[in-house]
């Protein structure tokens, strides 16, 4: 699963100001998320947020886990 989120909060991505700070809430997001991310590795999931000129959410599971995992990690958004 692969999901791209656009935003425009704080002129997000057409300034360097905003670029360097939607990097930094993404990094500060995974390093939030890692416990859970442990074990979801665990289950075979993996998931992860990357930050470029749009958010990206990505997702790969073959397990039946998957459902509760997501509800987990967008709450923990």
């Amino acid at each position: 699963m692969h999901i791209d989120m656009d935003s425009n909060d704080c002129d997000w991505p057409y300034t360097i100001k905003s670029s360097y700070y939607a990097s930094l809430w993404g990094s500060m997001l995974n390093e939030a998320a890692r416990e859970l991310n442990y074990e979801a590795s665990i289950a075979g999931i993996q998931a992860g947020i990357k930050v470029g000129t749009k958010i990206q959410f990505e997702h790969w599971s073959y397990n039946d886990k998957v459902e509760p995992f997501l509800k987990k990690f967008f709450n923990f958004i």
